[in-house]
C-alpha cells in the first residue's frame, strides 16, 4: 500500500494565491501528489512481480520518491509565496530584489525536480542494472540509449517551437496526455515561458555527449589491435592480455602472486576473478597507467 506524505496545503494555497488570480482548489496539490506517487508504487509492483528478491528494494524506493516529492513540493510552495507575481500585486513599488532573489531560488529548486523524479527511474530499472562495459551487447545497449535521449531532445525543442507558434501543446502529437498535463501545471504554477525549461534541455544534451562519448571508447577499445606480452610485477612474470571481449585488462600468473605482490595489485585497481583466472580490471586508459606504474 502506497505511504503518504503531508501536503502543506496552507503554504499551496498562499503561493497559488501570490501568483495567479484564479480561484484555488481545495487538496488540489495533495490530490497531483498522490497521482505521482501512485504511480511510482504502480511501477514498484510490477518490479516487484517480476524480480521478488528485489521487492523490498522497489518499496524502499518507492517510498523515498514520495517523501523526497513532498518535500520537492513544500519547498517550492514556500518559494513561491516569498514574493507575488506583478501580474498579481500590481507594479507600484514591486519587490524587485526579493523577486530576483525568489527566482534564483526557484531556478535551483527546479533542477533538483529531476533528481526527484530520477527515483522513479530507478525503480523502473530494479534488476536491469547498468550497462557494464564487460556487457557484450554494452554498444548496443547504449546505441539504444542514445537514441533515446537523442529523441527525447528533438521532442522537447519541437514542444518548445510548437508552444511558442501556438501558445499551446493542443494538437502536439509528442507527449501522451498525463505528460502534457504536467507540463502545463508546471508552466502555470512556476511561470515558465516554454514547457520544457532550457536547464532541462541542457541537462539533457550532456547526458546524450556522455553517452556518446562513452560508445566512442569503447568502440576504440574493442577495436584496437593488441598482442599478449609478457612482463614483471614485482619480479614476478606475468601475461598481459587486454581481453576486448569483455573489456579486462587482465594479468595472468603462473601460480599464487606472492603477498606483496598481492597488495600491489589490489592497490592499483585489479581483483581476482577465479571464473577468468587472472587478475583484472576494466579496459582504460587508467588500467594502463596503473598496469606501468606496477611494473616501474
Amino acid at each position: 500500500m502506497a505511504r503518504y506524505y503531508e501536503i502543506n496545503e496552507t503554504d499551496a494555497r498562499m503561493a497559488h494565491e501570490a501568483n495567479s488570480m484564479r480561484e484555488f482548489k481545495v487538496g488540489s496539490e495533495t490530490e497531483g501528489y498522490r497521482a505521482q506517487v501512485d504511480e511510482a508504487y504502480r511501477i514498484a509492483d510490477e518490479q516487484a512481480e517480476r524480480f521478488p528478491e528485489l521487492a523490498e528494494k522497489a518499496y524502499a524506493l518507492a517510498d523515498r520518491f514520495a517523501r523526497k516529492y513532498a518535500e520537492w513540493l513544500n519547498e517550492g510552495y514556500r518559494i513561491d509565496a516569498m514574493c507575488p507575481s506583478i501580474l498579481v500585486s500590481g507594479g507600484g513599488n514591486f519587490p524587485v530584489r526579493k523577486k530576483e532573489r525568489q527566482n534564483a531560488r526557484r531556478s535551483s529548486h527546479m533542477e533538483r525536480y529531476e533528481k526527484v523524479m530520477g527515483i522513479k527511474r530507478r525503480i523502473a530499472s530494479i534488476g536491469t542494472g547498468g550497462i557494464q562495459a564487460g556487457d557484450p551487447n554494452a554498444l548496443e545497449k547504449l546505441e539504444a540509449k542514445a537514441k533515446r535521449l537523442e529523441d527525447r531532445q528533438d521532442m522537447m525543442k519541437r514542444a518548445n517551437a510548437h508552444y511558442r507558434k501556438h501558445g499551446t501543446l493542443e494538437g502536439f502529437d509528442g507527449v501522451d496526455h498525463d505528460e502534457a498535463e504536467h507540463v502545463r501545471h508546471d508552466m502555470e504554477r512556476f511561470g515558465m515561458s516554454q514547457p520544457f525549461p532550457s536547464w532541462q534541455l541542457s541537462n539533457n544534451l550532456a547526458t546524450i555527449k556522455r553517452t556518446r562519448a562513452r560508445i566512442a571508447e569503447l568502440q576504440r577499445e574493442k577495436e584496437a589491435d593488441t598482442e599478449d606480452r609478457e612482463t614483471e610485477i614485482n619480479g614476478e612474470p606475468c601475461t598481459v592480455v587486454e581481453n576486448a571481449d569483455i573489456m579486462r585488462l587482465q594479468l595472468v600468473f603462473d601460480g599464487k602472486p606472492e603477498d606483496g605482490t598481492r597488495e600491489r595489485l589490489k592497490a592499483n585497481g585489479f581483483r581476482w576473478s577465479p571464473k577468468n583466472g587472472a587478475w583484472q580490471r576494466q579496459l582504460t586508459d587508467n588500467a594502463r597507467r596503473a598496469l606501468k606504474a606496477l611494473e616501474a
